[in-house]
């Protein structure tokens, strides 16, 4: 499950309607996830690079998106979830960007053994400091 720090994110009633523009601002591909009733990820599509789809959605269903081939977070309009509104002319679409964040040389170090790493056992045979070990193990479950 999804959280955030105000909590547990989750879609909630389906009564207000969102009319929604995502378009993908990088040069990957994109994995279009919708946080279910359980807060449970749910794969709703994947775009190009520099691929768009329009989403007919509800203002509190959230979003979240990751790069296909890593499963990196990605951002949507500079923040990790999206959460829709809505449109103040009926039906008109609502754009959302989805771009790359500026990782810390540090996160690019995890994700890079990380996708080294066939299987979560392995992470605690290699060679680093056990709090690396932990966070690999963390981006693992992330996922």
């Amino acid at each position: 499950m999804v959280t955030s720090a105000g909590g547990d994110l989750k879609s909630k009633e389906s009564v207000h309607r969102a009319y929604v523009r995502f378009r993908n601002n990088t040069r990957r591909k994109v994995d279009v996830i919708w946080l279910n009733y359980e807060g449970l990820p749910q794969k709703y599509t994947t775009l190009s690079q520099s691929g768009g789809i329009d989403v007919n959605t509800y203002v509190t269903h959230p979003w979240i998106f990751r790069e296909t081939s890593t499963s990196q977070r990605l951002l949507i309009n500079c923040k990790d979830v999206y959460h829709p509104v809505a449109s103040p002319v009926p039906q008109r679409r609502i754009l959302a960007f989805i771009t790359v964040p500026m990782y810390t040389l540090k996160e690019l170090c995890i994700y890079a053994i990380r996708n080294q790493i066939a299987n979560r056992e392995d992470i605690n045979q290699l060679d680093i400091p056990r709090t690396l070990q932990q966070e690999l193990i963390d981006t693992w479950t992330s996922f």
